[in-house]
């Protein structure tokens, strides 16, 4: 299990050449530990100190490196996982969007620093956005060579909003024809990809997700990565709602309510990791519409239509009926071992 945390520059370079981790942060960091997780953070956003806006200057990308590199050290032995820089492509953290050429520019600046800080360190791209799917961002990537300076390119495949299909299968289709250009780009060589977000938020609106849909659409997301060996982890968004407004969409993310009660989702997150922290990959067969996973052990099996949005029970394991085929979504079954 793992946890994503922002380690943002702002606050932890606050005069120049001056560093310093907030205690809030180092404390969501040993919590973290303390209950065996392990966290990621995120190097990223601007600093007022060196003009606020995404690190392109020599001199911006320089005290980034440096940044970078003071807080790896600090925390050697606590944090092994980072990822450089969050939706590059968007406005994420007040700064404008970014080019690919840029970033990569600037990756290939801060990346050798952080490398030569902590060779132990598990380093993900720029966790790149819907936008970056859509306008040519992500091949400029690859055709720049980018890939090949991380451990894995980090995706946020949300698809929420995507009105002609917000069903988890279209978004790992996604995942997966960026993945088959990356490899391509590579020329053959594996890819690994970390989902660092994904998410559908409840919230009251055209748009919105019920919060049975939900559930329903992380059980089915984490199981169609789950049956991919390059997908390396998934980063649900997020633990707990961020505020109350039940129209306002950033408000309902989580998979516990604001006052941190259990929406549907958090079964189904309970359920999903049960299942997959007990086996080695299994597989999905898709025909005619009607997926199912196979655990390779034998002990699960998961039926669902992606035309069904709702879920039933996500309290427990049941078994499946016979009407299953009809469409009637059903979860996990558990098998008594042989």
């Amino acid at each position: 299990m793992s946890v994503r945390l922002d380690a943002p520059w702002a606050q932890i370079e606050r005069r120049k050449g001056e560093y310093q981790i907030p205690p809030r942060l180092m404390r969501a960091i040993d919590d973290i530990k303390s209950n065996g997780q392990e966290p990621l953070l995120i190097l990223a956003y601007g600093n007022p100190l060196y003009g606020g806006d995404k690190p392109k200057a020599r001199e911006a990308i320089e005290a980034f490196a440096k940044y970078s590199e003071w807080l790896v050290k600090a925390l050697d032995g606590k944090v092994r996982y980072f990822q450089l820089w969050n939706e590059w492509e968007t406005k994420v953290g007040g700064t404008t969007p970014g080019s690919a050429d840029d970033y990569v520019s600037f990756a290939k600046v801060v990346v050798p620093v952080i490398r030569k800080a902590s060779p132990q360190v598990v380093l993900l791209s720029n966790g790149i956005s819907y936008p970056g799917f859509k306008d040519g961002w992500i091949e400029r990537f690859l055709q720049l060579g980018g890939a090949a300076l991380f451990d894995g390119i980090a995706l946020h495949p949300y698809v929420w909003h995507v009105r002609a299909d917000w069903r988890p299968e279209a978004s790992i289709q996604m995942v997966d024809a960026i993945h088959e250009k990356a490899v391509a780009a590579g020329g053959g060589a594996p890819v690994n990809i970390f989902i660092t977000e994904i998410g559908y938020p409840t919230f009251e609106g055209e748009l919105g997700t019920s919060e049975q849909s939900a559930a329903w659409y992380l059980t089915r997301f984490v199981l169609l990565s789950y049956s991919r060996p390059w997908i390396k982890g998934i980063w649900w968004y997020g633990i707990r709602d961020q505020g109350s407004d039940s129209r306002e969409k950033e408000h309902r993310f989580g998979v516990f309510s604001h006052d941190m009660q259990p929406k549907p989702a958090s079964f189904a997150f309970r359920k999903a990791a049960e299942l997959v922290s007990s086996d080695v990959r299994g597989k999905i067969e898709n025909v005619e519409d009607l997926y199912t996973y196979k655990s390779t052990n034998g002990l699960y099996e998961v039926t669902w239509k992606s035309s069904k949005p709702t879920l039933g029970k996500l309290s427990s394991f049941i078994q499946r009926s016979s009407d299953d085929s009809s469409g009637r979504p059903v979860v996990i079954e558990r098998k008594s071992p042989k």
